[in-house]
Order: structure tokens, then sequence, then C-alpha cells
């Protein structure tokens, strides 16, 4: 749910009354005396889900609350993690009716990746494990299903650690090692392929399942000028995406990369370039034939770049700054595809920080104007985003008055939140530096 050149933007004006454009006003869904942090949606039919994780009940926990009525009023969030210790760094995925968490946690002394898969009838399911189970410190770990597969991959001790379930996540297969890095950056699964990818360039792929391995990247070690040093993966059965930056030269712009592994590979190719002071905020998604990538920063500083391909990956349109270039610093951003229609979501000053949101309804060719989605005087940071039908949800922290941290929520029936309507002014090409 991610510049050279500035597109001239006036921000249009929030619909915040219930009826217009059916947005809707901003819900407290954590309504805490803690702090709450870290928001992640997801939808089971009528069904909408928020978690988070909150420091309410003494130490960090991951929790959860659940709204029958599309958002509007969410009902008493319930302890997924439910253990004495700390509760951090979590991740979570749905299949079905099925939601599975994973998270670090230091209850037993030092900390170890715990999971527990939830039904969400009943409310809390009975499957709850410690993964890791080591003396090292296991850390962010990073969830991912298809079928009746779970996967997980986490960091241990600098090692990359594997465990899947071929069960539905009811019991795991033995651990084993993938290769090295201080964290696991992303894992995706589609049909028997899986891939694990790291921050130290590390590349882990499978075709049967998670059952063995193959392991592509420099290892250990320091990442170098000409080294990948940050990647996404995106999988649709039979291929992956993946989206990658190779480390530049100091003083010299950084290039982003696409590949596509499956029964046709296309091998790197350029998309565009990033300044060097770029970070690793970025993601990949696919359907059918069109994939849409981005990523902070252009080649010339701030911005949100974005990108398609309507070939499956052979060629690639102008990146654009989907912020207009009305911000000094976006970050933090998400991006959802639903149908053709696009929606991005993104963290950045206006008079306080603020989350902001823009949408596009024909695949990328065009978006409709920015809009304010918090909008108040308060600072709100790290964005979610959900379309559940024609509904678009919008999930963040916010400080608060009272300088604890709460999870707002504000949604629109018709998956915009602006006035003016969708189709105007479009994006426009920034280019992708020299």
């Amino acid at each position: 749910m991610r510049i050279a050149s500035v597109l001239s933007v006036t921000l249009a004006v929030v619909c915040w009354a219930t009826g217009l454009l059916g947005a809707a006003s901003a819900v407290n869904v954590s309504k805490s005396s803690g702090k709450s942090t870290s928001p992640a949606l997801a939808a089971y039919g009528p069904l909408l889900l928020a978690a988070w994780e909150d420091t309410t009940p003494g130490n960090p926990e991951i929790v959860m609350a659940t709204s029958a009525d599309g958002g509007a009023t969410f009902g008493t969030w319930q302890n997924i993690s439910q253990t004495p210790g700390e509760s951090t760094c979590f991740d979570w995925t749905q299949q079905g009716e099925h939601y599975y968490f994973v998270w670090s946690d230091n209850t037993p002394g030092n900390k170890d990746v715990f999971y527990r898969r939830l039904d969400v009838i009943p409310p809390i399911g009975s499957v709850f494990a410690n993964l890791s189970a080591s003396a090292a410190d296991s850390v962010c770990p990073k969830i991912a299903v298809t079928g009746g597969n779970v996967y997980v991959a986490w960091t241990e001790n600098g090692s990359v650690k594997f465990r899947r379930s071929t069960d539905g996540g009811a019991t795991f297969k033995p651990m084993i090692t993938l290769g090295c890095s201080p964290l696991v950056s992303d894992i995706a699964a589609a049909g028997p392929n899986v891939s694990v990818l790291t921050n130290r360039a590390g590349r882990s792929t499978s075709a049967n399942s998670g059952a063995g391995f193959v392991t592509s990247g420099p290892g250990c070690g320091p990442v170098n000028v000409g080294d990948v040093e940050w990647g996404y993966v995106f999988a649709a059965d039979p291929f992956f995406y993946y989206l990658f930056r190779v480390k530049p030269a100091p003083g010299n712009q950084a290039n982003i990369y696409f590949r596509r592994e499956g029964p046709v590979n296309i091998p790197n190719t350029l998309v565009c370039h990033q300044h060097e002071m770029g970070t690793d905020r970025a993601g990949i998604i696919a359907s059918g034939r069109s994939i849409y990538a981005w990523w902070d920063w252009a080649a010339s500083g701030p911005g949100l770049l974005f990108t398609r391909s309507a070939d499956g990956g052979l060629t690639w349109s102008g990146a654009a700054d989907v912020t207009g270039g009305s911000f000094l610093n976006p970050g933090r951003q998400r991006a959802v595809l639903a149908g053709k229609n696009l929606y991005f979501v993104w963290e950045a000053m206006g008079g306080t920080n603020d989350i902001w949101f823009r949408r596009s309804t024909d695949a990328g060719a065009s978006f409709g104007p920015v809009a304010n989605v918090s909008n108040n005087s308060t600072n709100s940071s790290t964005p979610a985003v959900l379309v559940n039908g024609l509904t678009a949800y919008v999930g963040w922290e916010d400080a608060g008055m009272g300088g604890n941290k709460d999870i707002f929520l504000n949604r629109s029936a018709t998956g915009s939140f602006s006035v003016v309507p969708d189709g105007a002014p479009p994006v426009r090409s920034s280019g992708c530096g020299g």
C-alpha cells in the first residue's frame, strides 16, 4: 500500500461527514491507556480486523480488535500474544477464516519467535507455538501462506532460519538454516514456490514447498559497492517478481532493478535511479501482466516514486511522484491493488505530520487528488491501507492529546477521500535521472 520534477497539486478538502463521497469520521480503534503502535488491517467477509502493538497490559503485546459494521465501531481488543514478556516486531497474514501471527518475544529470557493461528470464528484459535526455542535471540519474523502451507523466516544470531507447516499451521517441520543476514526483509509464496529475501543481498528460493532451497548472494559481511542492498518480492504462481537496489559509490545515484524468475526469466532490468540517501521503503505487486513498483526518494531528492509495466516486466513507464511533489519528505508508504484501482498512503509533514492518500482507477495511468486522511493537529504516522469491496480503509498511529499513541481508522465507502472527482490532475512522469 511505496523527485525530479514538481507537479503542482492543490490539496483537496477531505470529506469528513458521512455521506458526500462516502467518507466517515476517524474512529479511535484502540482507546487504550498505553501506547498503541504499528497498525495492520485485514478483512474477512463483512468483518474488519485491526492489529497493533499495545503497552496497556504493562508490557508490549500484540492485540487485535474486530468490527462487524464496516469499521464504524470496534469491539474490545483482544490480546493475541498473551505472554508475560515483551511481544514486538509482529507480522501477520490471512487465508480464509484463518489469521496467522508471528512476533519476537522475550518471555523465555531471550527473544524467541512465537506463532499463533487465529480462527475468526471462534475469536481465538488454539494453535500457539514457540517456533525458534533457541538460546540465541530470534528477531523480526516474516510469514507467508499459500494453500495449506505456512512459511516463517527470521534471523537468529546472524543466521536466517526457516520453518514450514504443511497442515495449515497446526504443526511445523524442523527448523533449517538458509544463510546469514542481520534481518529478513521479505518472504513470498505461491503454489509450490517460496522466496526469502534478506537485507544483505541474500535470496533463498524453493520450488518444492520449502522442503529444499537454493541460496544466492554474497553471504555474510558488509554490503559493498555493486552489491544488492535491499530487495522485495511478490509471488504469483508461477513467477517471482523482485525489486531491488544496488549500492552506489559515494556521491552517485543508486540503481533500482527489476527481475522476474519463473518459466520465462527476465534478467536484471534497470527501472529507475534513486538518490544515494534513499531508504529501503519500497514494494512491488503484480496482477496478470501488470506490475507496479514504488520506492522513496528520486534521483534528486525526497519523494514517493511509482512506475508500472504492462507487459510482465519487459518495459517500464517513466517514474512519477505519487505525492505530486508537494511534500518535504514523504515516507512509510503503503500500497494496495484491487482490480484496476491502485491505492497509496504515506506520512508526511503538513502543518503537523499527517497521513495522505491518493488513488488511481485506471491501473496507475492517472491519479486522483491528494487527500489528508488524518487531518488533525497531532502527529500521525505509520499508515496501513486495506480495500474490501468498494470501501477503502486507512489506519495509523496518532500521538493524541494526552501524549500516548492510539490507533485511528478512517474509511470511505467509495474508495476516495476527496471531494474532487478522480482523474484530475494526473501524475506527471518525473524521469529517472541521468
